[in-house]
C-alpha cells in the first residue's frame, strides 16, 4: 500500500476512510497532510470562497460584494464600499458610484438600488452622492426637465428672490420692491415667468403686483416701490390714470411755464385764464383743444391784477384809466374831465374848473368853462372879454368892438360903436345921426324890428337919428340928413316957431 498526503485544502480525519475531506466552504488550508477540519482556516471577515470547499490558499477567500479588492502579498485586503457607492460583484477592484440625481448614504452597499432618486427639490450633479442637495434660498428646481435633478436648480429669475428652500414652483421667487411680474404671464402663459422694472405709470410695492398711480401723481419706466410722484405745485394730471411723465402735468390756470416743475405763478399785473388739467370744469376762454405751454400775459389797458396766480384782471372803477399790466388800483387814474385820488372815485369837473384827472383847477380870471371840461383850453373867456392866444389872458371888450367870449373879436357895424365890455352885436348902437332900416313892417305902437348886424346908415332929411331912436321933425319944419337933435328941425319957409319947449319932446 503507498499512502500519499493530503493535499492543501484538504484533510484526513476519519482513519476508517482512505479519501481526503475538502476544507469546507468559506475556509482553506494550504499545508499537507492534515488530519482534521480544525487545520482548514476560516476566511477573513467580509471574504468567502464564493461557495467553492477544499480551498488551499488564502487567495481563494474573495472580497464579497459591497467591497472592494486589492491583492496583498499573501491575501486580498477588502475595503467596504462608501456612501454613495456599491459593487454587486464579489472581489471587484473598485466600488460602483451612485448615478446623477441619486444619492445612498449606505456603505458596503451591495446594488444600485441602495442609490434612491433625489427628493423633488434636491438634486445630485456629481455621481457618487451619499446625499442629494437642497435647492438654496432664490433658486428653484424644474421638474419638467429630465435632469432637473441631475443638475444645480435654476436661479430665480432677475429682480425676485424666494425665502423658500427645496422650491419646485417659479412663483416662489418673489418680485422684489420696485418690480412687477410680467405681462405675458399674468395673461395666462406660465413659461413666461419674469420679474421686470415697474411700468410707467404704476407702482410696484412687492409680491410682483402693480398699483396704479393715483390721481395727480406720475411715474416713469424702472424701479418704483412706490409711491408715484405727485405733479409740482401750479401744475394738474391732464389724465386721471396712465400718467407716464411729468410732462403731463399741465399749468394750471394763473400760471406760466412748459410743464410740472416748471410752472410758476402770473406775477401781480398779469394773468393767465387756460388750464386744460382736470382740475376745471372747462378749459379756459379761447384756449383751443391742444394743449400748449402758457405764458402769463399783461393785464389789458383799464384793468390791473393785485393778485399773483390769477385767471382774470378787474376792471378799473368807472371814470379811471390804467396803463397795460398794472398791478394795483391805484394805478387807475381819473379820467380827464374827471378828479379824484388813484383808483377813484371820480367826481365829473365842475362847471368853471379843468380836470386832468388827479387835480381840478380854477378857470383863469374873466373865464369859465362848462361841465367835465379838461384842458385849460376849454376854459373860454366870459362874454365882454377875449384873449388873444388859446388859454391866454382875458381882456375887457374895448368900445366899438363887441366880444362874445372866448378869442374871438367882432368890430361893430358902420356908423356903430359899443360901451366896454360889450358881449353882443346888439351893444353896438348907432352914432348919432344915423339908424338901421326896419326888417318889417312897422307896428301899430311906432316900433320894429332891426338887424343889428347890419350898419348904420345917414339919418334922412326931416328925421332926427339919436340912441338907434327915429324921430320925425314936427309938421311944417325939417332937418338936414345926418340930424341928431331937435334943435336940428327948422320951420319950411313959410311958417315960424312959435315957441320953444327946450324941457319938452315936441315930436309927434
Amino acid at each position: 500500500m503507498q499512502c500519499e498526503a493530503c493535499a492543501v485544502g484538504k484533510f484526513r480525519s476519519d482513519m476508517t476512510q482512505y479519501i481526503c475531506a475538502e476544507c469546507p466552504e468559506n475556509s482553506y488550508n494550504a499545508q499537507l497532510h492534515m488530519d482534521s477540519v480544525e487545520s482548514c482556516l476560516l476566511c477573513p471577515t467580509q471574504t468567502s470562497t464564493g461557495g467553492v470547499s477544499g480551498s488551499g490558499s488564502q487567495f481563494a477567500c474573495i472580497c464579497n460584494a459591497g467591497y472592494s479588492a486589492a491583492r496583498a502579498a499573501d491575501a486580498w485586503t477588502c475595503s467596504a464600499c462608501d456612501v454613495g457607492k456599491y459593487q454587486g460583484s464579489p472581489n471587484s477592484s473598485s466600488c460602483d458610484a451612485c448615478p446623477l440625481g441619486s444619492a445612498s448614504a449606505d456603505t458596503a452597499a451591495v446594488s444600485v438600488d441602495t442609490c434612491q432618486t433625489c427628493p423633488d427639490g434636491t438634486y445630485a450633479d456629481s455621481v457618487g452622492r451619499a446625499e442629494c442637495l437642497v435647492c438654496q434660498y432664490s433658486t428653484w428646481q424644474d421638474l419638467r426637465a429630465s435632469d432637473a435633478k441631475t443638475r444645480p436648480c435654476l436661479s430665480c429669475p432677475s429682480h425676485s428672490d424666494s425665502a423658500v428652500n427645496g422650491s419646485t414652483d417659479i412663483e416662489q421667487c418673489v418680485c422684489r420692491p420696485g418690480h412687477g411680474i410680467n405681462l405675458a404671464h399674468q395673461q395666462g402663459h406660465p413659461d413666461t415667468y419674469s420679474c421686470q422694472v415697474c411700468h410707467a405709470g404704476y407702482y410696484c410695492p412687492g409680491q410682483g403686483t402693480y398699483v396704479k398711480c393715483q390721481t395727480n401723481h406720475w411715474s416713469f419706466a424702472g424701479i418704483n416701490p412706490g409711491p408715484c410722484r405727485e405733479c409740482a405745485e401750479y401744475s394738474y394730471a391732464a389724465y386721471a390714470t396712465d400718467m407716464t411723465s411729468p410732462s403731463m402735468c399741465f399749468c394750471s390756470r394763473g400760471t406760466e411755464g412748459a410743464f410740472d416743475d416748471t410752472c410758476s405763478p402770473c406775477a401781480a399785473g398779469t394773468f393767465q385764464p387756460c388750464d386744460f388739467s382736470l382740475d376745471t370744469d372747462n378749459v379756459g376762454y379761447e384756449c383751443g383743444d391742444t394743449y400748449a405751454p402758457p405764458t402769463c400775459e399783461p393785464c389789458a389797458e383799464d384793468t390791473y391784477s393785485d393778485a399773483i396766480q390769477t385767471s382774470t384782471c378787474d376792471a378799473c372803477p368807472l371814470h379811471t384809466s390804467s396803463l397795460a399790466g398794472s398791478s394795483t388800483a391805484q394805478d387807475c387814474v381819473c379820467d380827464n374831465s374827471y378828479h379824484g385820488a388813484n383808483g377813484g372815485p371820480c367826481l365829473p369837473c365842475e362847471p368853471g374848473y379843468f380836470c386832468s384827472g388827479t387835480s381840478s383847477t380854477p378857470c383863469r380870471h374873466n373865464s369859465t368853462s362848462s361841465e367835465l371840461a379838461w384842458r385849460e383850453s376849454d376854459c373860454a373867456c366870459n362874454p365882454g372879454f377875449f384873449s388873444n392866444t388859446t388859454a391866454g389872458y382875458c381882456y375887457a371888450c374895448t368900445p366899438g368892438w363887441y366880444c362874445p367870449g372866448g378869442s374871438v373879436v367882432y368890430e361893430c357895424p358902420s356908423n356903430s360903436s359899443s360901451v366896454r365890455q360889450a358881449s353882443v352885436v346888439a351893444s353896438c348902437l348907432c352914432d348919432p345921426g344915423t339908424r338901421r332900416d326896419c326888417v318889417d313892417s312897422m307896428n301899430e305902437h311906432g316900433s320894429c324890428s332891426v338887424d343889428a348886424e347890419s350898419a348904420c346908415h345917414e339919418c334922412a332929411e326931416g328925421d332926427i337919428c339919436f340912441n338907434s331912436t327915429l324921430v320925425h321933425c314936427p309938421t311944417d319944419s325939417t332937418s338936414p340928413r345926418g340930424s341928431d337933435s331937435g334943435e336940428d328941425c327948422s320951420c319950411n319957409a313959410g311958417f315960424f316957431n312959435v315957441a320953444v319947449d327946450d324941457d319938452h319932446d315936441h315930436s309927434p
